[in-house]
């Protein structure tokens, strides 16, 4: 499982886009999101940097 923190992630509607671009890639991944620490947590075969990727182009930010 990896953790991202994300800047500006304030609602589910946020963690719904992310989720729909890494579902798009890899349909087995699971994607959980932490509106309290701003975190989106993801299981998935898909490479880091592709994921990383992948939040960015949803238009999201990581901070760490």
């Amino acid at each position: 499982m990896t953790t991202f923190k994300i800047k500006d992630l304030h609602c589910k509607s946020c963690i719904a886009n992310i989720k729909d671009g890494i579902l798009e890639k890899d349909d087995k991944s699971q994607v959980t999101g932490n509106l309290e620490n701003s975190e989106i947590s993801v299981n998935s075969t898909l490479e880091e940097n592709e994921l990383r990727k992948i939040i960015n182009e949803a238009g999201f930010e990581i901070i760490s």
